[in-house]
């Protein structure tokens, strides 16, 4: 499932291994909404080739005063390259959707499948929806009316709408965590052995070394799982590096 960030102003950028989670578990491409803390216009940038691309422009551009929407893509429908990437201006010209690098009044990322706009080989669910429901109703999302259709259609996904004055419209449940808002809690898992995701923190699993059930640790790129207790007695510099974060 893909992953958004909504980062207020007046908050830091999230922690950098939190987003490189992220662009691990969603191997389609990241984008970004930028808007600056005098800005007038929204930047959408989405044509970053790595994560050291992606995060060198986020940690020079984007101060703690800017609002940062960030979105990390795990394709369901429609193409996958740069223009099918999130976040998208709310337009109905679905070829503005696909620009890599534009300016708009209004943008919006979204996490889920809207199943009934996934017909197209070429645009995304997400794209379809834009442009055919929510390119019309943006400047009434304030309405309760409005939001209850808006919900009726994401069902449990999330939606973020950005607008150029700074409002941040959130569908669905978020977590909050460091000050930001997170679409699921992907940023906290890791790709460990042959694919699997283990939490990018201690938990509770076998220990390699006793064998027993304990909180461990991962350690070198989640080859081997130890406990406190292993990795004390067991500790020294020509056998460990500090575990891999």
């Amino acid at each position: 499932m893909c992953l958004i960030v909504v980062k207020p102003n007046s908050v830091g950028l999230p922690k950098k291994s939190w987003l490189k989670n992220g662009f691990d578990l969603n191997p389609h491409g990241v984008g970004i909404a930028h808007l600056p803390a005098q800005g007038k216009m929204i930047h959408i940038k989405k044509d970053f080739d790595t994560f050291t691309q992606f995060w060198n422009y986020i940690e020079t551009e984007v101060g703690k005063d800017d609002i940062l929407v960030i979105h990390f893509r795990l394709a369901t429908s429609g193409k996958v390259d740069k223009g099918n990437r999130h976040p998208f201006p709310v337009s109905k010209n679905l070829s503005f959707l696909r620009r890599t690098d534009v300016y708009c009044r209004v943008a919006a990322a979204h996490n889920g499948v809207l199943q009934q706009f996934s017909r197209d080989s070429k645009f995304s669910d997400t794209q379809l929806f834009i442009s055919e429901i929510l390119a019309h109703i943006k400047d009434k999302l304030d309405n309760p009316g409005i939001r209850k259709l808006v919900s009726h259609f994401l069902g449990n996904d999330r939606l973020v709408v950005l607008f150029r004055d700074g409002r941040i419209e959130l569908f669905g449940e978020w977590i909050e965590d460091g000050g930001c808002y997170w679409s699921n809690d992907g940023y906290r898992l890791r790709v460990y052995r042959a694919g699997s995701y283990y939490p990018d923190e201690p938990f509770v699993a076998e220990c390699d070394f006793c064998g027993k059930i304990r909180e461990v640790y991962p350690l070198f790129s989640g080859q081997v799982f130890v406990c406190h207790r292993c990795l004390k007695e067991w500790n020294s510099e020509a056998y460990w590096e500090e575990w891999d974060t």
